[in-house]
């Protein structure tokens, strides 16, 4: 009886083992459940490396050239401009104690007159006087009759009186006219002469003297 207590216990810590280790539970940590978002699909091209492009050029303007100011009215075509008149060769005064020189000037033409008579102070105490018998000219140009003419003086200043006349005859004891003339120098005539073959006197008074210068023309 005594043997069988040990074994009695010892069944009965087997048993109380074996119900320790039935009642056993493992314990399992868990976390919080997520459910999963749904994910976008991403289609990934593949990278291209842009073209540069070039911005148009802009076309330069051209700059526009100076015009006069604009003008209202009707649009007229441009005067034909008139020819500029005849320049002549400029000649030198003629020194005081002389008497000067006269060109007569037609529009193209020159002609030099000749002095036929003069009283000319040609110092400070002499005076010498000098008269043509036969005032004629041996140089000619013609004119046309009403033209206007001009006779130029080689002198600086302004005669004091200037008388003009015509003879159509070359002795000086032909018959003049008178003629009307400006009392300027350059000095203005016009033609009214006959026409044919004229001999024009000018007759002009500085403070030296007078003198007479004629001019033979051709009128037509």
């Amino acid at each position: 009886m005594k043997r069988l207590v040990p074994v009695f216990f010892l069944f009965l810590l087997v048993g109380v083992a074996c119900g320790k280790e039935s009642s056993i539970v493992p314990i399992v940590s868990e976390g919080p459940t997520f459910t999963p978002s749904a994910t976008a699909q991403v289609t990934i091209e593949p990278f291209v490396t842009p073209t540069p492009t070039e911005a148009p050029l802009e076309t330069p303007t051209p700059t526009p050239e100076p015009t006069s100011a604009a003008t209202t009215g009707p649009t007229t075509e441009p005067a034909t401009p008139t020819p500029s008149a005849h320049v002549f060769a400029t000649h030198p005064n003629t020194a005081t104690d002389q008497p000067p020189d006269a060109y007569l000037h037609s529009t193209t033409q020159e002609l030099k007159g000749l002095a036929t008579e003069f009283n000319w102070q040609t110092s400070a105490s002499k005076r010498t006087y000098y008269q043509d018998n036969t005032p004629d000219p041996s140089d000619t140009i013609g004119v046309t009759r009403g033209a206007n003419l001009s006779i130029a003086y080689t002198r600086s200043d302004q005669p004091s009186h200037v008388f003009a006349s015509y003879r159509i005859g070359p002795d000086a004891s032909a018959s003049s006219t008178p003629i009307a003339v400006s009392q300027t120098n350059p000095a203005e005539i016009q033609a009214t002469f006959p026409t044919g073959t004229v001999w024009v006197d000018i007759h002009t008074y500085w403070s030296q003297g007078d003198v007479v210068h004629t001019f033979k023309l051709n009128v037509s």
